[in-house]
């Protein structure tokens, strides 16, 4: 049976990394077959070693149940890597626990149910029916000890494998670090640990009350309030937006008309996933110096608006705020409770605006800034994203195993998302402008990490930020401000616009913290002047 499972391992599950470590020698001609064929021996021998040592501390009952959660598990994980190119690291095992019912069911599928039958269910029985024979106390240390020196054997042979082709492998190895996190069952296994490690037994962090210096300065006394949108977007990337160059379909006819309003090109994302995204964009730290357990234990962006005696709300239409809004005011839109918006578990974005007026009226008088979570263009159930009578772009593919469509139909489909996307942001902004005689009104979106439609055999996002395509990493920003905000704030338009054109400017969700907190007039000591990217085009002091 050890040697049967792990021939099934080798040739079914680890399908993926075989079948990419093949065509990676392909490109480099070393020793062609050959190594193809030691590649798939040292595999089988290493997962050999791993189920005889399982097998040589065999308990009734638990070794095979241990055994079947983890074919159950790499049977998921083969579709996964397979069809989406998915790695499963820490960082994805963070992904998959911060999903939401809804979301998590919008993987479901034909493809994947089939897939899990075939390769995980069906071996699961087959593992469970098989019988295991007991001869007593001097049989099981036998068989114990013809199980360990199997795996020695095999761990032996592996290795002899491995050094016979040594310098092949350590060079395809150096230039793709990704293949060993594609090999199951034991990369998966590494990662949950790691998770659940730093997730649960890692030394709890102090909190952190910072930015408590935070406040408006003075010059803002007597003026008019300022009402700020912030709508941070969902699985939106730069390279599908018309204001930014698109020439496929036209994603922007909402907004491209609009007076005072910039869309930033080539702008940075902190991470490739909202669970990262999210809390990183708010906090005062930089991609490169972004500690998520420091993030999650001390002040955000939101957090210092309101220290400084901003009115805050966070509404959310798309599963949590990630702990960014814990200390504020919060909304989390309910399909239940908006049967006209939504469409069982989900809800489209134009929700978020039923109900604003009240919304704002009930936070009082002063300075406001309003944060809208969009569901935007998560996959891979793109058409759920977008009502019927909105949907535009043809030919479509409304199905959730996007592996199967046409590289045209998914483009479409995810295209109309933008574009509804596009259609939200006009409607949040004609809300702002009724605002105007009142607030100095404004409105910045900006997404959390983009997504791959198939590039390169890659699909949907959370792919290692070091191995992500440019898709998952460039995202969109939009700003667009009321003449009053741009007269008080001294706002140079054109500076702003030959930024935005600038493919090279530099911008990343470093830029959002101090940003917003110099649009809001906030003095802190934790804002960063050369990470304001409105600096250099306001003359307002």
């Amino acid at each position: 049976m050890i040697a049967l499972l792990s021939l099934y391992f080798t040739v079914v599950l680890n399908h993926p990394v075989l079948s990419k470590f093949n065509s990676i020698v392909d490109t480099v001609d070393t020793h062609g077959i050959v190594l193809k064929v030691i590649c798939g021996l040292f595999l089988f021998f290493a997962l050999n070693s791993i189920f005889s040592l399982i097998f040589s501390v065999y308990i009734p009952y638990l070794t095979k149940t241990i055994l079947s959660v983890i074919t159950l598990v790499s049977s998921i994980v083969s579709f996964q890597t397979l069809n989406y190119d998915v790695l499963f690291t820490d960082q994805m095992w963070l992904n998959i626990f911060s999903t939401d019912q809804g979301e998590a069911l919008s993987y479901l599928n034909v493809s994947v149910i089939s897939w899990v039958v075939i390769t995980g269910i069906i071996p699961v029985i087959l593992i469970c029916l098989h019988k295991h024979q007991f001869g007593g106390p001097k049989h099981y240390i036998l068989s114990t000890l013809k199980n360990i020196l199997v795996g020695v054997l095999s761990i032996v042979i592996a290795g002899g494998l491995a050094f016979s082709h040594y310098k092949d492998f350590a060079s395809i190895g150096r230039n793709n670090h990704y293949l060993q996190k594609m090999i199951v069952p034991t990369y998966p296994i590494y990662g949950l640990e790691k998770y659940i490690k730093e997730t649960y037994f890692t030394k709890p962090i102090k909190f952190r009350d910072i930015g408590t210096d935070s406040h408006v300065v003075k010059a803002d006394e007597g003026k008019k309030p300022t009402l700020f949108f912030l709508v941070v977007g969902e699985t939106a990337r730069t390279y599908n937006y018309s204001l930014n160059g698109y020439k496929g379909n036209d994603t922007n006819s909402y907004t491209q008309s609009l007076s005072n309003l910039e869309s930033y090109r080539m702008v940075q994302s902190c991470g490739t996933y909202t669970a990262l995204s999210v809390p990183c964009m708010f906090s005062n730290m930089t991609r490169k110096g972004y500690d998520a357990n420091i993030a999650h234990h001390e002040n955000n962006l939101m957090d210092m608006l309101h220290i400084a005696g901003i009115k805050t709300l966070w509404i959310d239409n798309d599963g949590g705020s990630k702990g960014v809004a814990k200390r504020i005011s919060y909304v989390a839109i309910n399909p239940k409770d908006n049967p006209k918006y939504c469409n069982g578990e989900m809800c489209y974005d134009t929700v978020l605006l039923k109900g604003l007026d009240k919304r704002i009226t009930d936070m009082g008088t002063g300075s406001k800034v309003v944060a809208f979570h969009l569901v935007g263009s998560h996959g891979p159930t793109y058409y759920e994203r977008v009502p019927k009578d909105m949907e535009t772009f043809t030919p479509r593919c409304n199905r959730s195993d996007i592996q199967n469509c046409t590289h045209k139909e998914l483009v479409n489909q995810y295209d109309d998302t933008i574009h509804f996307t596009d259609y939200v942001l006009s409607k949040i902004i004609d809300k702002l402008k009724t605002y105007e005689p009142k607030y100095n009104v404004a409105l910045l979106y900006l997404s959390d990490h983009g997504e791959s439609l198939g590039e390169d055999g890659i699909y949907l996002h959370g792919t290692p930020y070091m191995f992500a395509p440019k898709y998952q990493k460039h995202v969109p920003l939009i700003t667009w401000f009321g003449d009053g905000f741009i007269k008080q704030r001294g706002i140079d338009m054109a500076c702003l616009n030959k930024m935005a054109l600038n493919e090279k400017s530099g911008l990343s969700q470093d830029n959002l913290f101090s940003s917003v907190l110099g649009l809001m007039h906030i003095s802190t000591k934790l804002y960063n002047p050369s990470l304001d990217m409105f600096k250099q085009c306001s003359t307002d002091a």
